[in-house]
């Protein structure tokens, strides 16, 4: 396992009482020879999580990351978020589901308010029913709105666009979060 310094973590522990699936539960543990040997409250960089049990476990991990690291987890989803709409932004179909864009890029900075927050929430949901109901790509700029109250949500919404994305997507995907859990 790498250094866990500096770095997003989440422990077995967490993950089990947060209600993990129990297939990933158990890859995992067995890429560490065991959580008895490697230690049920060992941080377990989430790094690590993306390199075994790949891009939707690990932003699902996002909810039970180690006390202290909520500021850097949501830092880190929801400009991962941002940067997950920026990528397919020619493909939204309206400007209010581009404008989920920056304020999530605010919202990762905290420099967004509960107001901004709620405005484009609703706005990206009219934009959704604009075009006759939840489309993908209409649906991933309401989701990430809607994920902007609370880290929870993010991490919901980021893996709903992670299992809506093709291969090629998913490949980019993985290897963006893998640039904001590797470098602080």
């Amino acid at each position: 396992m790498t250094d866990t310094n500096n770095q997003l973590c989440t422990t077995f522990a967490l993950a089990h009482e947060a209600g993990a699936c129990s297939s990933s539960y158990r890859k995992m543990a067995k890429a560490v020879s065991g959580i008895s040997k490697y230690g049920e409250d060992t941080p377990l960089p989430l790094s690590e999580v993306l390199t075994v049990c790949g891009l939707s476990d690990t932003l699902w991990c996002f909810r039970c990351v180690l006390s202290g690291q909520e500021e850097e987890r949501d830092r880190v989803l929801y400009s991962f978020l941002a940067d997950v709409l920026e990528h397919i932004r020619d493909k939204l179909y309206d400007d209010r589901s581009k404008a989920v864009i920056p304020m999530l890029r605010r919202r990762a900075s905290r420099t967004t308010s509960a107001a901004e927050i709620e405005k484009v929430r609703i706005d990206a949901i009219a934009a959704t029913y604009a075009y006759g109901g939840i489309h993908v790509l209409t649906f991933a700029g309401y989701a990430a709105a809607h994920a902007a109250w609370d880290a929870h949500h993010a991490a919901l919404a980021a893996v709903t666009s992670a299992a809506f994305a093709d291969a090629a997507e998913r490949e980019w995907q993985e290897k963006c979060l893998r640039q904001y859990l590797t470098v602080h």
